[in-house]
């Protein structure tokens, strides 16, 4: 998930050299001088979308794993079935996940980096255990400090914001590679 904002991020940036004036207004009233206020709508509604989007394929990812495990063997139908039995608690947890990120980020960049780490599990916690919302949160959590997990999953984050700073594909890499190594981490190493 925090791979998705950083991409979009990245996005903006390049979209702003690249087209220049053309989307951006110079003397704009709006949050961000540099942005109209058209064009940070579009960006906060695909922030919105793609978070959704990566949540759900990380979630279908991880029924398909827990179905791999549990019976050697995945089907399509009942992967789906576990992700829609979870589906509000995933899209909740997220939720809750971006909040606490991001609030990380407003008061200093560390707290979001460890908060973003910590918590970068949660849709496998939510699909694995079939948990809430909250005990997802404290899942991804427990997860995340337990053994060497922590520098597994920052060195992982670290890899999808390199491969994300590729220009024009870096973004589209991500966004299939993201989904599939968190699922991987947490079944394995939980």
């Amino acid at each position: 998930m925090v791979s998705i904002i950083i991409v979009v991020s990245l996005d903006v940036l390049y979209t702003k050299a690249i087209f220049g004036n053309i989307l951006f207004t110079p003397r704009s009233e709006s949050i961000n001088s540099a942005i109209s206020p058209s064009t940070l709508v579009v960006y906060v509604i695909a922030i919105l979308i793609a978070l959704l989007v990566e949540a759900l394929m990380e979630g279908w990812v991880t029924a398909m794993m827990k179905e791999i495990k549990e019976r050697g063997e995945a089907s399509s139908k009942q992967s789906f079935s576990i992700l829609t039995a979870t589906i509000g608690s995933v899209i909740a947890g997220v939720i809750l996940m971006v909040l606490i990120v991001v609030a990380g980020f407003i008061c200093l960049v560390i707290p979001g980096v460890v908060f973003g780490v910590a918590l970068s599990c949660i849709v496998p916690a939510i699909v694995m255990h079939n948990f809430g919302a909250v005990e997802g949160l404290k899942a991804s959590w427990r997860f995340c400090w337990q053994g060497k997990n922590f520098w597994r999953l920052f060195a992982l984050i670290i890899i999808l914001c390199l491969v994300s700073a590729i220009p024009f594909i870096g973004g589209h890499m991500v966004a299939f590679i993201g989904p599939l190594w968190f699922p991987y981490a947490y079944t394995e190493y939980v």
